[in-house]
């Protein structure tokens, strides 16, 4: 998912669109998801000191909100 949102983010800097427009409620959306990606990843990682499975998912919310916030640059 990583490797995903880098080529994503590389695509946007460099200029590649999409043919059509998105509506802006569905960025809006997806911008929501982003921040409840965060917010679950930040709230494993505080109880990672004491289950290390839980270190694990908070990376892993962490690579999907940058992966879909590389995705929304992308579409924007």
């Amino acid at each position: 998912m990583l490797i995903y949102g880098f080529i994503l983010w590389g695509m946007a800097l460099l200029g590649i669109r999409l043919p059509f427009q998105l509506p802006r409620l569905l960025f809006v959306v997806l911008q929501v998801l982003v921040i409840w990606l965060l917010w679950k990843g930040v709230k494993a990682a505080r109880r990672a000191p004491s289950n290390h499975v839980r270190l694990f998912s908070a990376q892993e919310n962490w690579v999907n909100a940058f992966t879909l916030q590389a995705l929304i640059l992308f579409l924007w």
